[in-house]
């Protein structure tokens, strides 16, 4: 990866890392047309449809415990924030430790206009818990109760 990219070639760069994680797996993954979703990709986990947004963070800040900071503002309005009616899941890529955090976006508290990761694994809580957190995708039974077919 060159050491310098644009905003907007780091995002499509952390896209393209998605996707080959989610076809690693065995998964599947969808892009809608055009870019006026507030969603970067929809990934099918047997059955289960999650709506992503991709972030990707490059520059820590100064914090001492959580230095990677994301926006949760959609483009440059402070007003357009992300929820949960639009977006199921925020996938943030800490580049300098190719670190993946898969944030539900029903984790992250209403009005919330940033979030921060500390991309150290010897630091917990907050949304750390979020590190790695792949099985997000999955099916879960208490949120989508499985239908009987049969009875119908």
């Amino acid at each position: 990866m060159p050491t310098k990219l644009l905003a907007k070639q780091k995002g499509e760069w952390a896209e393209v890392c998605f996707a080959a994680e989610i076809l690693r797996r065995g998964w599947r993954i969808s892009r809608p047309y055009g870019d006026s979703c507030r969603y970067d990709c929809v990934v099918d986990v047997g059955g289960n449809l999650s709506r992503v947004q991709i972030k990707a963070v490059a520059a820590r800040s100064r914090a001492r415990y959580r230095p990677y900071n994301v926006s949760l503002i959609h483009h440059k309005h402070y007003y357009l924030l992300y929820s949960a009616r639009e977006v199921d899941v925020m996938a943030v890529l800490i580049l300098p430790q190719a670190m993946w955090y898969i944030v539900p976006l029903a984790a992250i508290p209403k009005g919330r206009r940033h979030i921060s990761f500390a991309g150290d694994k010897k630091i917990a809580g907050g949304l750390e818990k979020y590190r790695d957190a792949w099985e997000v995708l999955k099916p879960n039974p208490r949120r989508n109760p499985p239908t009987d077919l049969k009875s119908a």
